[in-house]
């Protein structure tokens, strides 16, 4: 039963519930979840709906938090109090009355940067220009990777809450046609990597994600030449630098992991330098670039 929820979702499932057991003890109900009922659930969105305080989206997650907390409570096919008249009826006129103002505050959001193939062909000058040294071709190639990839930051870079999800260097193969049935290796030490074609393309076998909990994804294949070159260099160049095969494969000659955020700053600077004024780049900006190829 635990694990048909991730581990994200719990996160922010026990938010709502912390609230609701606030929302009881000050209106002297049981806080308890197999004794939520229609009329309590439905008083506490409306009560959080009249507030303003949350989204309508919000509320419509916190209503699945109390189902998902009834159902594992009572472990019963008894009717679900959050799928009640009271409870939808309640949450339709929250989103009646707020629709309106959520428009408008979307539309004065600065929208977030979608890093296109088109925008780091033109980047690639300030990104990584002749000469450049190791920690700024590594974003580079990360910056690629998570593009192309259509990746999460999760998924190549890792997160706060599990760091040891960041790409690793034997989930990385490089294959040197698009029929090879066996990776190829990197070149010799010593070797000139302008000397030699690229591989045709990678692939990453990412491990537990966001969408796949049970870590059975296939391989993700990427066949951008700008990528690929990217990325084949940036091994080559990690090998060189003695970063060891354990380290993830974007970290800093300390071995220090590549973060999100580090990653996301540099990203605003190069476009700052391209003459973009006060970009918005977040975790999305790759793979929504990435989608729109």
């Amino acid at each position: 039963m635990h694990h048909a929820l991730a581990d994200s979702t719990r996160r922010s499932y026990e938010a709502a519930r912390k609230r609701y057991r606030d929302y009881c003890l000050a209106h002297s109900l049981s806080p308890l979840p197999h004794h939520i009922t229609p009329a309590s659930a439905a008083c506490w969105l409306a009560d959080l709906g009249a507030a303003g305080q949350l989204s309508s989206a919000t509320l419509h997650v916190y209503c699945s938090s109390l189902s998902s907390w009834f159902l594992e409570a009572t472990l019963s096919d008894s009717p679900n109090p959050l799928m009640s008249t009271a409870v939808q009826r309640v949450l339709k006129g929250i989103d009646r009355h707020h629709r309106a103002a959520e428009i408008m505050a979307r539309a004065s959001r600065p929208a977030t940067i979608e890093l296109t193939p088109s925008l780091l062909s033109r980047l690639e000058g300030i990104a990584r220009p002749d000469g450049c040294g190791p920690d700024d071709f590594m974003r580079w190639a990360a910056a690629l990777t998570g593009t192309y990839g259509f990746l999460r930051p999760s998924e190549f870079l890792g997160s706060a809450q599990h760091r040891n999800r960041a790409l690793r260097v034997d989930q990385v193969r490089f294959f040197a046609t698009a029929s090879s049935p066996l990776p190829c290796p990197l070149l010799p030490p010593g070797a000139s990597v302008d000397s030699y074609a690229s591989p045709d393309h990678f692939t990453l076998a990412l491990e537990v994600t966001k969408a796949d909990q049970r870590a059975t994804n296939e391989p993700v294949p990427v066949a951008a030449a700008p990528a690929v070159r990217a990325l084949w260099r940036w091994m080559h160049m990690r090998r060189d630098l003695g970063l060891a095969d354990s380290t993830p494969v974007f970290c800093l000659p300390s071995g220090a992991p590549l973060a999100c955020t580090a990653l996301t700053r540099s990203i605003t600077s190069w476009l700052i330098r391209l003459g973009l004024v006060a970009p918005v780049v977040k975790g999305r900006t790759f793979r929504r670039g990435g989608a729109s190829t």
